[in-house]
C-alpha cells in the first residue's frame, strides 16, 4: 500500500511486458469475472440484500445489542451460538414489531379523512391595512 503506484504488481522477468494496459475478455469470460456488471438492474436488486445483511449486522454490533462485547470469551462454542441464536430471534421479533407499527400509522393516516388547507389570515395588505383604491382615470392622450 504504501509503494508507488507504478510499481509492478507482478514480478516479471526482465525485459518482459505483462500487457498494453487493456485487458479484452470475451462474453464466454464474463462469468469468470464477475455475477452482475455494476450498475445493471440485476446487481442494483442483488446488492439491495446485501445492504439489508450488512444493516443487521451493524444492528447486532451496537445498535440493537453489542455482541462484541470481552465477557463472551469465557463461553463456550455452543452457549456462543445458543445466545447468538437467541439474539437474532430478539432482533427478527423486534423488526416485525416495528413493521407492523409502522404499517399501521400508515393505515391510519390513509384512513382519516384529507381536509381542504384553510384560507391564510393575516395577508399582507390586512398587516398594512392598505387597501387599494380607485383613482382618478388618467388623462386622455
Amino acid at each position: 500500500m504504501r509503494r508507488s503506484r507504478d510499481a509492478p504488481l507482478v514480478d516479471l522477468p526482465g525485459g518482459s511486458r505483462c500487457c498494453d494496459g487493456t485487458v479484452s475478455v470475451q462474453a464466454a469470460e464474463m462469468p469468470h469475472w464477475q455475477k452482475f456488471l455494476p450498475g445493471t438492474t440485476a446487481w442494483r436488486i442483488s446488492y439491495g440484500r446485501r445492504q439489508v445483511v450488512e444493516g443487521t449486522n451493524g444492528m447486532l454490533k451496537g445498535g440493537f445489542v453489542n455482541i462484541a462485547h470481552k465477557f463472551f470469551r469465557v463461553f463456550g462454542l455452543t452457549k456462543m451460538r445458543i445466545l447468538l441464536a437467541a439474539t437474532v430471534v430478539g432482533y427478527n421479533l423486534w423488526r416485525i414489531g416495528s413493521f407492523l407499527a409502522k404499517r399501521a400509522v400508515e393505515k391510519a393516516e390513509a384512513q382519516r379523512p384529507r381536509r381542504r388547507a384553510k384560507r391564510k389570515k393575516g395577508t399582507w395588505t390586512d398587516i398594512v391595512a392598505i387597501r387599494p383604491t380607485t383613482g382618478p382615470d388618467p388623462p386622455p392622450d
